[in-house]
């Protein structure tokens, strides 16, 4: 299931008493705001089963400038590392 996922707004917007899948997507929006090489953006989210998932978007590559996916691979991290920094000051604010 895709889900559209707009900018944060600001910490007050934060579904402290929401589901977990509520508070997921609203640290989601920090992850999409990532650096990413020439914009590419290439990476996939998904909220499954109490998880998120992070793939690789091959199909966003740069074959001539990234051939073996090495700045794919850092602006995906790039993600990762936005998401994990908004869990973790959000989990503050729900507890």
């Amino acid at each position: 299931m895709s889900v559209v996922v707009s900018s944060p707004s600001s910490e007050q917007d934060f579904p402290s008493t929401g589901s977990w899948e509520d508070q997921a997507r609203f640290c989601l929006r920090y992850a999409l705001l990532a650096p990413s090489t020439h914009n590419a953006q290439p990476w996939l989210f998904r909220i499954v089963e109490g998880a998120i998932e992070l793939r690789a978007d091959r199909s966003r590559g740069l074959a001539v400038s990234d051939p073996f996916d090495r700045e794919l691979s850092i602006s995906c991290g790039a993600a990762l590392f936005n998401l994990q920094r908004a869990g973790h000051v959000y989990s503050r604010i729900s507890n």
